[in-house]
């Protein structure tokens, strides 16, 4: 604190208080993270919600790939100069109220035999896939 060029307020006023003792305070300009008690909401748990890690096929990072099991809806959301399509994913391991809205692209990229033979995705359909 020191070697500070300025010190605020609180810092000078401890350093008033503190000059009577034999001590040295040394400054670290590093930012914790830092939280307080009041901020944290208790977690009631919902046991049906509690997978295996072996039904999951956790990696050593601890991360898992997410497989798309079904399309659940399509829209089309139009912006001011163009048209954005979003399609309504259902992924392994989750509920129907947890499916995301994913790009389209995005997922024809991904999956692109979801979206060949005539266009049915278009259309809304769902799709399952074989390989779970």
């Amino acid at each position: 604190m020191l070697t500070q060029k300025e010190l605020n307020l609180r810092q000078r006023r401890w350093l008033e208080l503190l000059k009577d003792y034999d001590l040295s305070i040394l400054y670290h300009p590093v930012v914790h993270p830092v939280f307080h008690i009041s901020i944290l909401k208790k977690c009631i748990g919902d046991p049906l919600l509690i997978l295996l890690t072996e039904s999951i096929r956790i990696k050593d990072s601890l991360s898992y790939e997410e497989i798309l099991v079904q399309i659940l809806d399509r829209q089309v959301r139009r912006l001011r100069t163009k048209d954005v399509a979003s399609v309504k994913v259902l992924w392994r391991n989750q509920l129907v109220d947890e499916a995301t809205w994913e790009a389209e692209e995005d997922i024809k990229k991904r999956y692109p035999y979801l979206f060949q033979s005539g266009g049915n995705a278009d259309q809304g359909t769902n799709f399952f896939l074989s390989a779970l």
